[in-house]
């Protein structure tokens, strides 16, 4: 196979600034690995963005830049070959034969459109970014709103008075026994009071209430709230890896429609909710059914994107979060108006309605979602989505990008060996970490936050009004802070301001004397909080990168939320009952718990850099002939090669 022309080169286009790579660069070719090799002028940056040293290409082993991990020359990578192979990984005959193969033998989908030659200009390329922005990222932000409407629209059913309506209490057997290990067997007796009294309240009726009575049956009912909460957590959890495994054998294009369309039956049937069974019940089915939805639609979109472009079209993502909760505010000020219609609560009619609003959105989604970029035509969409050079160019801009995305079909399925290999990874342990531990200081706040306001004396229609302006900001830090990770090149540092914004806020819920009495500096000090730079975009891409394998990709993205669900799970036992409205003791954890996550994202920056000088100290002792041979031959995949660097 001939070397093509030089002219022109393969997209990067030379002084464009302008790439289909990553923010380090493209992959190497003719490694399984999918991590990128740094560009000529990331080259001159820390390498936080993670490597794979070119074998051809890989300096002497005294040969040292202390400014990236894979040692590379400075005057090696201003060459037109280092220049070229970085854009363009295929141009080496060698490495295109190897990767051919790969594709053939997996009977990837794309395979026969993949083109070592072809070339396109900047502006075709930008053209496509944008039409893939419209179909894919769109959509896939309409499915994410479609998941936080009917997981987070408990919030605004508590407003309206939805436990005091189920006359929710504490009595089951999984609620004494879990929480029993918490608080001891006097909080069974404490319960057994409660409950006596509010019995006498009922035979009195309302207007005989004592003081001090409404209170402590409110803490029942919050108790219910919290397990409420746990028991969709624990669901959403248990149910992310076979949710994911499961999307890639059918493919997410297939498994995602089901997942929404099944959710929403569910969210529907709230309506006619009457107690804590049934409470529990649909808590429990909605975690099952959206448990791995998150996986999923990262797996779908990275068929499209490179993984530069990946971390800013998941900001865009994740500011469905707030943007529903926004819209969802504004839909429960009227809806809620309806309570008496029918005779139903406006809760109900709340639940009914927003169900439907999901149910179609998961109909429309097996129309909506093509499961490659070259299956996009088919009889209800007979012009698909591209034109056949625009599938050409978008299957080859990813595949120069990281070439492992070629080798696994989309509906095939992960073999228990790759999955331990995966579950056994530890080098992607410290990541895990941080999901654990960095999103539980501002959840209780956020979970709290309705019934808070309520507590301060706003009416339920005002609450839900009053929550939209920390979601508005919360949507402006989430897109500021991944584009300046994307900027700066690095992850670390960068993420974990989530962390610095978040403290100074706790520690003033923690020891501010005018907390609650305060009514409208409480407000405005947990929206302060609420509106943190939300670095999980960041975590979720950078777990992706340092996977390093399809496979590999698919299950540790399911292993990183797993984390961030038990973190949420930890997060609902950390205010409780006994120690409201002030929380002394909850937030003093908080605290603790913040300084943890600092401690946490200080320690994966250094795990990575030592793991990327412990790999140059072995990979740069070996020969030339030595790398090209453990490159061609080596059955090691992942991160675990010896020519990948981790991203930090």
């Amino acid at each position: 196979m001939s070397q093509p022309p030089q002219q022109p080169l393969p997209p990067p286009y030379p002084g464009s600034g302008a790439g289909s790579g990553s923010g380090s660069g493209t992959s190497n070719p003719i490694s399984s690995a999918s991590s990128a090799l740094p560009t000529p002028t990331d080259e001159k940056k820390p390498s936080s963005y993670g490597t794979v040293i070119p074998p051809a290409l890989s300096p002497s082993p005294d040969t040292k830049n202390p400014n990236f991990s894979s040692s590379s020359s400075s005057d090696l990578s201003e060459s037109s070959e280092y220049a070229d192979l970085t854009r363009n990984p295929f141009l080496d005959p060698v490495v295109a034969a190897h990767w051919r193969k790969v594709y053939e033998e997996a009977d990837y989908e794309c395979r026969a459109v993949f083109d070592p030659s072809v070339t396109w200009t900047e502006e075709e390329e930008k053209a496509i970014i944008r039409k893939i922005d419209f179909r894919a990222c769109a959509w896939a932000i309409v499915m994410f709103f479609a998941l936080q409407v009917d997981r987070g629209n408990l919030s605004q059913a508590l407003a309206d008075g939805m436990l005091d309506d189920l006359g929710l209490d504490t009595n089951g057997m999984f609620i004494c026994l879990t929480y029993a290990s918490f608080e001891g067997v006097g909080w069974l007796q404490r319960r057994r009071k409660n409950k006596e009294k509010k019995n006498e309240r009922k035979e009195r009726g309302k207007g005989g209430k004592r003081k001090g009575e409404r209170d402590e049956d409110e803490a029942d009912d919050m108790t219910d709230y919290n397990y409420g909460n746990v028991i969709f957590l624990v669901s959403f959890l248990c149910a992310e890896l076979p949710s994911q495994l499961l999307s890639k054998k059918l493919g997410p294009d297939r498994w995602i429609p089901i997942q929404i369309v099944l959710w929403s039956v569910v969210a529907i049937s709230q309506c006619s909710l009457t107690g804590r069974g049934s409470f529990f019940a649909t808590r429990c089915l909605l975690g099952l059914i959206e448990g791995g939805f998150i996986p999923d639609i990262v797996l779908w979109l990275s068929y499209f994107y490179t993984s530069r472009e990946l971390p800013i079209r998941l900001s865009y993502f994740w500011t469905t979060l707030s943007t529903t909760s926004i819209i969802t505010s504004l839909m429960a000020f009227g809806l809620l108006h309806m309570r008496g219609i029918n005779g139903w609560a406006g809760w109900q009619w709340m639940f009914l309605v927003e169900g439907l609003i999901t149910l179609c959105i998961g109909l429309a989604s097996f129309f909506m979602m093509p499961a490659s970029a070259v299956q996009t035509k088919t009889w209800f969409r007979p012009n698909g989505w591209f034109t056949d050079r625009e599938v050409s160019i978008v299957v080859n801009r990813v595949l120069r990008d990281d070439p492992s995305k070629g080798d696994m079909h989309n509906r095939e399925a992960i073999t228990p060996k790759r999955l331990w290999e995966t579950l056994k990874d530890y080098d992607l342990w410290p990541l895990y970490a941080i999901g654990l531990v960095a999103y539980i200081p501002q959840t209780p706040v956020n979970y709290y936050l309705t019934l808070t306001l309520r507590r301060l004396g706003f009416s339920a229609f005002n609450t839900n009004l009053l929550v939209i302006p920390s979601s508005v900001v919360h949507i402006i830090t989430l897109l500021l802070l991944t584009r300046l990770s994307d900027i700066l090149k690095e992850r670390t540092f960068v993420a974990m301001l989530q962390c610095l914004w978040t403290l100074p806020c706790i520690l003033a819920l923690r020891f501010w004397p005018g907390l609650i009495e305060n009514a409208w500096g409480t407000y405005a000090l947990m929206s302060v909080l609420l509106s943190y730079p939300y670095c999980h975009a960041i975590l979720v891409a950078w777990t992706s990168k340092n996977a390093n394998n399809v496979g590999a990709r698919s299950v540790s993205a399911a292993l990183y939320n797993m984390s961030v669900q038990l973190g949420n799970v930890v997060a609902n036992f950390i205010y409780m009952d006994y120690d409201k409205p002030y929380y002394h003791d909850g937030n003093t954890k908080l605290v603790v718990i913040n300084l943890l996550a600092i401690g946490v994202f200080l320690f994966t920056k250094a795990y990575y850099v030592w793991r990327n000088k412990q790999k140059d100290k072995v990979w740069d002792a070996l020969t030339e002939e030595q790398k090209a041979e453990y490159i061609k031959t080596t059955k090691v995949q992942g991160s675990r090669r010896l020519d990948f660097r981790f991203a930090h």
